[in-house]
């Protein structure tokens, strides 16, 4: 009876293996081809258990995201003299920042000001 209990045991941490792998081969095509240790190799672990860790951290961590296509935020199409798009900030403040930083490394004094289509905040020379 030990032994039969044993056997499921190893068949179902097999089965639950399987479908981690087949889980990340879903999500990551480009490894389809590879063992389960080049797999872990490519995720620079030693583990099944860590590679299911790993992926549920992805999940959580991409969860954010996946609305960006429904966002209904209007597209920047400001563009500076040279008719290139304007380099956008999602705040005043990384803006400022950037402007600080710009000062420094190429001696450019810069404002702030909001983008025009309400999509962030953007950069002048004067």
């Amino acid at each position: 009876m030990k032994r039969d209990k044993s056997l499921l045991a190893i068949k179902n941490d097999i089965a639950k293996k399987e479908n981690i792998l087949r889980s990340l081969q879903k999500t990551h095509p480009h490894l389809k081809h590879l063992s389960e240790i080049q797999i872990l190799a490519y995720f620079n672990i030693n583990s099944i258990d860590e590679l299911s860790t790993h992926i549920t951290n992805l999940k959580a961590s991409t969860l954010p995201h996946d609305n960006l296509m429904d966002d209904k935020r209007p597209i920047c199409s400001c563009t500076n003299s040279d008719g290139q798009a304007k380099d956008l900030y999602d705040s005043e403040e990384s803006a400022q920042k950037e402007a600080a930083a710009l000062i420094v490394q190429q001696n450019l004094q810069l404002k702030v000001y909001v983008c025009p289509n309400s999509c962030g905040w953007h950069l002048t020379k004067g």
